[in-house]
């Protein structure tokens, strides 16, 4: 710049061609640029470019933040020194940084951390990473400059160590994360103890911890739940889907669930093989008043019928606070779904959303259902039925409750049971009733043929139905129908993906 060159005229070597020895410096800092390790002094090196008038190696990273194919480009780690350079002088707020599926590497990672740690939210997924760039990463949750509230590392190779890193980094006053996800971080039960002593901190902040998908067994579980006892842990969230779990570890989550220091609203189980002797135990947790979970999660965790009493029963309490209970890919058969309508009727029940595909259901639990939904107690926003055989008299059934004034149903997947055009008609005229509440209704997977759309797109044209959604995977045929309908209703029926129509 002109007031320096005075300050250092005679400093400056006399030369008759200025431009080349600005070029010949530039192409020095550009070298420096590649061969630095240290992210600092990267971004120093673009400033001094930046002051030289040569943005050359930034303009490309703009460009590709401005065309959004960032992702299509195979970056070196300079490129993400101009990257963190371009984040850091942008003038958009910093919000959210999201690099997921970048092949990141932990070079790069490294490179850009100036400009990562100014983000409150720091997603990177799929990125390559291995244990070694955790180092970095809790040392930038440590400062106390940190802006990181959550923090996104699922499918990366972290292994027990790199977490033990990121767990002492949790302890630190400095900081302020809220949401950590570890999902598929290749993680043994070694890592459990340092977590645990993380969340019994009387710093930490994590509301929300996600761990599925990891080889955490019942012994690292043992240890998670001895740190929800604990009254400065203040996590609300836990996710321990797919982790080996086994029956024998819920006798301490359930112990945990009922001290009156636990803050957890959600638990996440799916996929472990837990039996209904666990479900047993969770559930006596559900009556405790001290209980405050609002969210279970049990897809395919080997249950039958036998445990439908104990979580009804559990429902029926008016301490239990569950709005949300998942079932998928279970056994629970007509008599357990029969056990869970009565608790549905029950005024103590608040229950909101209840998930039940792929439970070997027949059209004989639609009886109880249905009456559960025109109960006036009843809560129930949300209801999952897809792939069981319900068949065309058991949805008979089902429409006749979305016409009472009590039911307040908002979405519902009958995807894959077995129905026919034949209880279409009753469909309709559910949504053509102005008591009718749904908004969603998933029927893909079945034979409903033409004669069977067009009753349904009828209904559409009644400024009574309400329905924002409708899954179908119907052929060209049927979509012609629907839009040529959709001139004459006050729906606004697109064609995406011959999955949905979008209604507006």
């Amino acid at each position: 710049m002109k007031t320096n060159q005075e300050l250092l005229k005679g400093l400056l070597l006399k030369t008759q061609d200025k431009s080349k020895d600005i070029q010949k410096t530039t192409e020095d800092i550009k070298q420096m640029i590649r061969k630095t390790t240290s992210p600092e002094r990267s971004i120093n090196l673009f400033h001094c470019l930046s002051e030289l008038n040569d943005n050359s190696l930034v303009k490309n990273i703009e460009v590709s933040l401005t065309s959004g194919n960032l992702l299509q480009q195979n970056l070196s780690p300079s490129d993400y020194s101009a990257l963190a350079y371009v984040l850091q002088m942008s003038e958009d707020e910093l919000d959210a940084l999201d690099l997921s599926k970048h092949s990141l590497q932990d070079e790069g990672l490294l490179r850009l951390m100036p400009a990562a740690r100014l983000y409150k939210r720091l997603m990177l997924s799929d990125c390559h990473l291995t244990g070694d760039c955790c180092e970095d990463l809790a040392s930038a949750l440590r400062t106390n400059q940190s802006t990181l509230r959550e923090l996104e590392l699922e499918r990366n190779n972290l292994g027990d160590s790199g977490v033990k890193l990121l767990s002492a980094a949790l302890k630190d006053p400095n900081c302020k994360l809220e949401k950590l996800g570890l999902r598929q971080c290749d993680l043994m039960g070694d890592c459990c103890e340092e977590l645990a002593s993380a969340l019994r901190t009387n710093h930490s902040t994590l509301r929300q911890l996600e761990l599925g998908w990891n080889i955490l067994g019942n012994s690292g579980v043992k240890l998670l739940s001895a740190a929800l006892k604990d009254p400065n842990c203040k996590l609300e969230k836990l996710g321990l889907s797919e982790c080996r779990l086994t029956g024998d570890c819920c006798e301490d989550l359930a112990s945990a669930l009922r001290t009156n220091q636990s803050t957890l609203r959600e638990l996440e189980l799916e996929r472990n093989n837990l039996g209904d002797s666990a479900v047993k135990l969770l559930s006596a947790a559900l009556k405790d008043p001290n209980c405050k979970l609002e969210k279970l999660g049990l897809r395919k965790c080997d249950l039958t019928s036998d445990c439908g009493e104990d979580l009804a029963s559990a429902l029926r309490t008016n301490q239990s606070t569950l709005r949300e209970l998942e079932l998928e890919g279970n056994n629970m058969g007509d008599s357990g779904v029969k056990l869970l309508s009565a608790a549905l009727e029950d005024p103590n029940c608040k229950l909101e959303k209840l998930g039940l595909s792929v439970n070997c259901l027949t059209g004989d639990c639609c009886e109880d259902l249905a009456f559960a939904l025109r109960t006036n107690h009843s809560t129930l926003r949300e209801l999952d039925l897809e792939w069981n055989d319900l068949e065309d008299s058991g949805v008979k059934l089902l429409s006749a409750a979305l016409k009472d004034p009590n039911c307040k149903l908002e979405k519902l997947g009958l995807g894959g049971c077995g129905l026919t055009d034949d209880c279409c008609e009753d469909l309709a005229f559910a949504l053509h009733t102005n008591q009718s509440t749904l908004r969603e209704l998933e029927l893909e997977g079945n034979n409903l043929g033409d004669s069977g759309v067009k009753l349904l797109s009828a209904a559409l044209e009644d400024p009574n139905c309400k329905l924002e959604k409708l899954g179908l995977k119907s052929e060209e045929a049927m979509w012609e129908w629907l839009k040529m309908m959709s001139g004459q209703s006050h729906c606004d029926i697109t064609q995406t993906d011959h999955t949905y129509l979008s209604i507006q």
